[in-house]
C-alpha cells in the first residue's frame, strides 16, 4: 500500500485526479484507459497502479474525498432530547444530498462501477453514521444488537441508496423522505 502522506505520493494522487477530471470533461469516464489517463498526468502506468487499479477508482477517490470533507462537518446535536438528535441526524443528510445533486455528474461516475462509487461514499459516511449512532446512544435512544454491525448495515444502505439516486429524477425532498423511511426504527420512532 502506498504512504498517501509521502508527499510525492500525494503529488502523484493530484496529477492522476486532475488529469481524470479533465479527461472526464471531454469524454465518458469508460472511454478513458489508464494509459491515456497516465499520459496526460505525466505519470509512468508502475506508478498508477502502485495508487489505484482503474480509472473509476481514481474518480471515486476523489469525490470521496470531497464527500469527506462535508461529512466531517458532523457537529453534535447539543442535546440528549432523542427528537432533536434525530431531526439534527435528519437535516444533517439532507445537507449530504443536497451537496450530492450539486455533484451529480460525478456520481453518475461512480454508478457505472456501483462498488467502486459505493466504497468511496460508505468509508466517509460510516464514520458519520456511528457519531450519529453515539449521539442516539448518549440520548437514551435504545439501539438493538451489536453496534458495529447496526453501524455497518445503516451505512451501507445509506451509501448505497445515496449513488442509486444520483442522476435520478427524484428531487432530495422525495429520495430524503424514502431513505429515512427505510431506516431502522430507532430513527423512526423519534421522528418528529
Amino acid at each position: 500500500m502506498v504512504n498517501r502522506s509521502d508527499p510525492r505520493s500525494v503529488r502523484t494522487v493530484t496529477r492522476l485526479r486532475r488529469a481524470a477530471e479533465e479527461l472526464g470533461a471531454t469524454k465518458p469516464l469508460h472511454a478513458i484507459s489508464v494509459t491515456e489517463l497516465c499520459r496526460a498526468a505525466g505519470v509512468h502506468r508502475t506508478t498508477f497502479y502502485a495508487h489505484y487499479n482503474s480509472v473509476t477508482e481514481v474518480v471515486a477517490d476523489a469525490l470521496g474525498d470531497r464527500f469527506a470533507e462535508l461529512v466531517a462537518t458532523r457537529d453534535s446535536p447539543g442535546t440528549d432530547d432523542p427528537t432533536a438528535i434525530v431531526q439534527r441526524a435528519v437535516e444533517q443528510l439532507r445537507a449530504m444530498l443536497l451537496w450530492v445533486r450539486e455533484h451529480d455528474a460525478d456520481f453518475k461516475v461512480l454508478q457505472v462501477a456501483p462498488v467502486v462509487g459505493h466504497g468511496a461514499i460508505a468509508q466517509r459516511l460510516g464514520e458519520w453514521v456511528k457519531g450519529v449512532h453515539d449521539d442516539m446512544a448518549a440520548g437514551g435512544i435504545q439501539l438493538p444488537g451489536d453496534r458495529e454491525v447496526i453501524d455497518t448495515v445503516v451505512t451501507s444502505a445509506l451509501a448505497a441508496g445515496i449513488v442509486a439516486w444520483a442522476g435520478s429524477s427524484a428531487s432530495a425532498k422525495e429520495f430524503l423522505d424514502s431513505i429515512v423511511a427505510a431506516l431502522p426504527g430507532w430513527w423512526q420512532e423519534q421522528r418528529p
